[in-house]
C-alpha cells in the first residue's frame, strides 16, 4: 500500500530531490522490487518444472508468488520514482488508478496466505476427507476466492464509492487515498487477516502437539501390530507440502492385511518374527524424522506470523496516528516513514525466503535451476 503524498504533505520540510537519504536508499529499494520479481518467477518455475513440488497444494505458492511480482512490477517501481520527483508525477485518473492497484495487490498477497493457512488447518484437522477434496480445482477456486475478496475489500472502497460520490478532491500534484480508508483497510487488510492466521496457527500448533505426544504413548506402550505410515505421498498430503509438517496416521488396511498372531511354525515363525521387527525399526525411524519435520514446521508457522506482523504492523500503525493525530504525525522523521512504507513490501520479498527456504524439495529445485 501506498501513502507517499501524504507523507511528503505532511513532512515538515520538503525532501530534495537528490539528497544523500535518495542517493543510498534508491540502490536498496531496486534490490528489493528485483528480488521480490526474480525470487517469485523462481518459485513458480519451480513447482512447475520440479517433480517433487508439482502438486496441487503449490498452487496457492503460486498464487501469492503471481500476486507478489505484479506487486513489483506494476506498483513499487513508480513508488520510487514518486519518491524521487516528490510530487505525484501524473493527472488524477493516473493515480486512482496507481492507489487502487497498490492497494490490490497488496490485499491478494496477504489474503493468499490466510488461504495458505486455511488448507494447512484442514489437511492437519481432517486429513482423510480434506485429501480427496484437496484437487486442482479446489486448490484454484480457493486462490480464485482470495483475489475476489481483495478486489471487493479494496477496489470497490478505494475507486468505485469515491469516483461516484466525487471523493477525490486533490490540489494539483497530490494524490493519496480518501479520509477514513486507512482506518477501514487497517481492519481489512491486516487485523482481521493476522487475527485468522494467528488462530488458525495456533489451532495447528496445538494439533501438531497433540501428535507428538500421542507417539510418545505409542512408543511408550507399543502395541504388537500397530503401524503407522505416513499419510502424506504425493498428491496426498495431510497437510502443505511447502513447511514439511507430516502427519502419521494408523493404516487400518495394513492393519487388516497384517497376521493378526504369529502361529506358524519353523522357517515360516523365524521370517514372520523377522518382518515384524524390521517393521518396528522403519515405524521408529519414521517416527523420528516425522517428529523432526513438525517441529521444524511449528518454527516455520511462528516465522510466517511473525514476519507477516514484523512487516506491516508499523505501516499500519504511522497511517492511524496520521489519521488520528496527525500533530503528532508531523514529528516523525521522513525517513523513518518512507522506512515504514517499504516494510509491507519487503513482506513480499520474503514470502519466497519464508515458504521456500526451509523446503528441501524447493531447495533441491533451486540448486537444479543454478547447477549447484
Amino acid at each position: 500500500m501506498n501513502n507517499t503524498t501524504e507523507v511528503i504533505a505532511s513532512a515538515s520540510v520538503a525532501p530534495e530531490i537528490w539528497t544523500p537519504l535518495t542517493i543510498i536508499s534508491l540502490p536498496l529499494v531496486i534490490v528489493i522490487i528485483l528480488y521480490t520479481a526474480i525470487s517469485n518467477i523462481l518459485v513458480i518455475y519451480s513447482i512447475f518444472t520440479y517433480p517433487p513440488l508439482k502438486n496441487c497444494q503449490n498452487l496457492l505458492l503460486v498464487s501469492l508468488a503471481i500476486a507478489d511480482i505484479s506487486n513489483a512490477i506494476f506498483v513499487m517501481p513508480l513508488n520510487v520514482y514518486w519518491n524521487v520527483v516528490s510530487d505525484w508525477p501524473f493527472n488524477k485518473l493516473g493515480c486512482i488508478l496507481h492507489l487502487t492497484s497498490d492497494s490490490y495487490l497488496c490485499t491478494t498477497s496477504i489474503f493468499n496466505l490466510v488461504a495458505i493457512a486455511l488448507d494447512r488447518y484442514w489437511a492437519i484437522f481432517d486429513p482423510i476427507n480434506y485429501t480427496q477434496k484437496r484437487t486442482t480445482k479446489f486448490i484454484i477456486e480457493i486462490a480464485i476466492i482470495a483475489w475476489a475478496l481483495a478486489l471487493l475489500v479494496t477496489v470497490i472502497p478505494c475507486s468505485v464509492i469515491p469516483a461516484v460520490f466525487d471523493i477525490f478532491q486533490w490540489s494539483e500534484n497530490e494524490c493519496h487515498y480518501p479520509d477514513g480508508y486507512i482506518l477501514y483497510v487497517t481492519w481489512g487488510q491486516f487485523v482481521i487477516p493476522m487475527i485468522i492466521m494467528c488462530i488458525i496457527y495456533y489451532l495447528i500448533y496445538k494439533a501438531i502437539q497433540r501428535q507428538l505426544q500421542s507417539r510418545r504413548d505409542r512408543q511408550a506402550k507399543p502395541t504388537p501390530g500397530n503401524v503407522f505410515v505416513e499419510a502424506e505421498k504425493e498428491g496426498k498430503s495431510s497437510s502443505s507440502n511447502d513447511t514439511g509438517i507430516e502427519t502419521l496416521e494408523e493404516s487400518s488396511q495394513e492393519m487388516r492385511e497384517m497376521p493378526k498372531s504369529p502361529q506358524v511354525i519353523g522357517k515360516d515363525s523365524v521370517a514372520y518374527e523377522r518382518s515384524k521387527n524390521q517393521n518396528k525399526y522403519v515405524i521408529n525411524e519414521r517416527e523420528k524424522i516425522s517428529i523432526a519435520r513438525e517441529r521444524r514446521a511449528v518454527r516455520v508457522l511462528a516465522i510466517v506470523v511473525g514476519v507477516f506482523v514484523f512487516c506491516w504492523a508499523p505501516y499500519f500503525i504511522v497511517d492511524n496516528i496520521n489519521y488520528f493525530w496527525p500533530d503528532e504525525y508531523k514529528k516523525i522523521p521522513f525517513v523513518i516513514i518512507n522506512i515504514v512504507y517499504w516494510m509491507g513490501y519487503v513482506n513480499s520479498a520474503c514470502n519466497p525466503i519464508i515458504y521456500t527456504i526451509f523446503n528441501n524439495d524447493f531447495r533441491n529445485a533451486f540448486k537444479k535451476i543454478f547447477h549447484i
